[in-house]
């Protein structure tokens, strides 16, 4: 049976046996587990010899099912592991109801709805698991040769409560459907259709009042002229990465009605030359101090016009003495050598297409862990819209009005 990046349910028996698939599942990390175990000195004792993943797994569900390990500390380590898909809107919540039975997510599949919240002695945050049975076919054998299965999976998505925002995170996987009574190719599960409902409903439940950063604006225009060619943009390095546009072609296409892949590196080299020419135009030196604003002014109006849907890029700043705000953990080498931080990546997806049945319709990020994963993300977002935002200065329309 081939791994998915998601619990499946292969028919286990409530309880232990559940547990123990579960923990061993892409469900829960080794690192997760481990951390678990580092809180408990007689579960530290009873693993120390244990090398995989399944022995301590096996090990946690015993100590589960005899009380000797709090089933709210499994599960708080759990919603506090990094995923790789965010979407969040700012705001505040009125009350945090008790919803569904948290801990019996351990030990059963549950129904479809919230569970939670799960909250931190040591933090003002709260979080609530959404769980969501997805049909999983798979072929299996039987006394009249093979024949497709239902299985299940659990998807589980996690929404974080902070004093201004609600953020939902999750992982995502591919799996395949029954197409003409076989199974088809795989597929990436479509996660769009489930993420706004169920923000919407537990925003029902908090009696919360959000609404969506202006991704769009705030990243092409903002950050971009922050970073790119404002006083800022000294000593930090952008890096495009990939967009995604509705026209594959230099000549806007305004019927276009398919999503492809942009070579950014040959907008790149586009932008060079549309620059160069107009210095030249102009009467100045190609090599002229004003080539490099000129060629992210072009660039940029290209990327605008080129009708973006969404856009990855990365940041990366000179790593200094002076106190900042970005983990020093995140150091990578750049810089001819030098040593840089890791300030943001992620993929936007601008959620354009409302109506549109795709990814599209939903605004949302793709981040990476090696950038401080969706927690860094928020944080270089927010700090950013403050920033932009300053209370004396002027305020900006970086706020979408949706609810």
């Amino acid at each position: 049976m081939p791994q998915i990046n998601a619990f499946r349910d292969n028919g286990y028996a409530s309880g232990r046996d559940f547990c123990s698939f579960l923990l061993r599942s892409p469900e829960f990390s080794y690192e997760c587990l481990r951390q678990i175990v580092a809180e408990y000195p007689n579960l530290r004792a009873a693993t120390k010899d244990l090398k995989t993943k399944d022995s301590v797994a096996s090990e946690l569900s015993a100590f589960l099912e005899r009380d000797l390990v709090s089933a709210e500390a499994i599960l708080l380590k759990y919603v506090q592991q990094p995923r790789s898909w965010l979407s969040f809107k700012i705001g505040s919540y009125q009350n945090l109801p008790i919803l569904g039975t948290p801990h019996l997510l351990l030990t059963d599949f549950c129904q479809d709805s919230w569970h939670g919240p799960i909250s931190d002695s040591s933090s003002s945050k709260a979080w609530y698991l959404r769980t969501q049975s997805i049909d999983s076919p798979t072929v299996g054998e039987s006394n009249s040769g093979n024949q497709i299965i239902m299985k299940r999976i659990r998807w589980t998505v996690i929404a974080e409560l902070s004093d201004r925002y609600i953020a939902l995170t999750w992982n995502n996987f591919t799996h395949k459907k029954i197409v003409d009574d076989h199974l088809g190719a795989s597929a990436q599960f479509p996660f769009w259709k489930y993420i706004s409902a169920f923000t919407d409903e537990l925003i029902s439940q908090i009696n919360g009042q959000y609404e969506y950063l202006n991704l769009h604006k705030l990243v092409l225009l903002n950050l971009w002229d922050r970073y790119l060619s404002g006083s800022q943009a000294n000593g930090y390095v952008w890096k495009h990465l990939r967009i995604r546009a509705e026209a594959a072609g230099v000549a806007v296409n305004a019927h276009s009605a398919g999503i492809s892949d942009i070579d950014v590196r040959g907008i790149q080299a586009l932008s060079n030359q549309l620059a160069m020419a107009a210095m030249r135009a102009l009467g100045f030196s190609e090599d002229s101090g004003n080539l490099a604003d000129v060629e992210v002014a072009i660039l940029r109006t290209l990327i605008h016009e080129w009708g973006a849907k969404s856009y990855e890029f990365s940041l990366e700043g000179k790593k200094s003495d002076e106190p900042n705000d970005f983990p020093e953990s995140d150091i990578s080498e750049s810089f001819e050598g030098e040593k840089i931080n890791k300030i943001f990546r992620a993929h936007c997806y601008f959620g354009l297409k409302p109506e549109s049945k795709s990814q599209d319709s939903l605004q949302h990020l793709r981040t990476y862990l090696a950038y401080g994963g969706t927690r860094q993300t928020i944080d270089f977002l927010l700090n950013s819209f403050d920033d932009i935002n300053q209370p004396a200065g002027p305020q900006l329309d970086l706020l979408d009005g949706s609810g």
